[in-house]
């Protein structure tokens, strides 16, 4: 009876930690949307302008095509037309290239903070890796991993232009060669479990380690958002 009175209690522990680190990710893809959303009405207001700034371009030239026809009838006044529109034309530049690099400069501050809230929130999937465990000798995903596989799906999914690189390393039967293979089998297990949920495939590498600095009959399994490329 005690026994099962601790296994409730750790399994009312487990579902209450998971339930928050679930809040946790449902506040942080709340937040990135609002982000989004924010850098798309940016992005409008920007387009907005650039629309100005080419159309007063087009009748700046327009401007400049008058002053020109009216210099073979009276050069003295075109002369001054041609001054004033050059004048003209000289702020219109100024104020279109100080609109283009403010817009530019915004749209780089976006650009920051999107990177810095999306860093701190993948930082999760270090702590969900913990939670990736396979039976011996199995490559067959359970329930509990399954669990941390989908906490790790939202993240993916909210930022899709990241990579994703499963590393894995094996340390369960006599052969290093036989323990590659499993390691293999559970990183291609994951990665199509991910892609089954929503995921692109072309995101994903898996990366084979060595399992020899691992106590005998264990393993590791570690999900993270860069490039093996790299």
């Amino acid at each position: 009876a005690e026994e099962a009175r601790l296994q409730a209690e750790a399994e009312a522990a487990e579902a209450a930690r998971l339930q928050a680190e679930a809040e946790a990710a449902e506040e942080a893809r709340l937040q990135a949307e609002a982000e989004a959303a924010e850098e798309a009405r940016l992005q409008a207001e920007a387009e907005a302008a650039e629309e100005a700034r080419l159309q007063a371009e087009v009748e700046a030239e327009e401007q400049k095509r008058l002053a020109s026809a009216a210099l073979a009838a009276d050069n003295n006044e075109a002369d001054l037309k041609v001054a004033i529109a050059d004048t003209d034309v000289t702020d219109r530049a100024k104020q279109a290239a100080a609109a283009e690099a403010s817009r530019i400069a915004a749209l780089a501050r976006q650009m920051r903070e999107y990177e810095r809230v999306r860093d701190r929130e993948l930082k999760i999937l270090s702590g969900l890796s913990l939670r990736l465990r396979f039976l011996p000798g199995s490559a067959t995903i359970s329930k509990a991993t399954q669990r941390a596989l989908d906490g790790m799906f939202d993240l993916l999914y909210l930022y899709s232009d990241v990579p994703i690189l499963v590393s894995l390393a094996t340390n369960e039967s006599d052969g290093s060669a036989a323990d590659n293979v499993l390691s293999r089998d559970r990183g291609r297990a994951i990665a199509s479990y991910l892609i089954q949920r929503g995921l692109e495939k072309k995101r994903f590498r898996i990366r084979i380690e060595s399992g020899n600095d691992l106590p005998e009959g264990t393993h590791r399994v570690r999900v993270s958002a860069e490039d093996i490329s790299q």
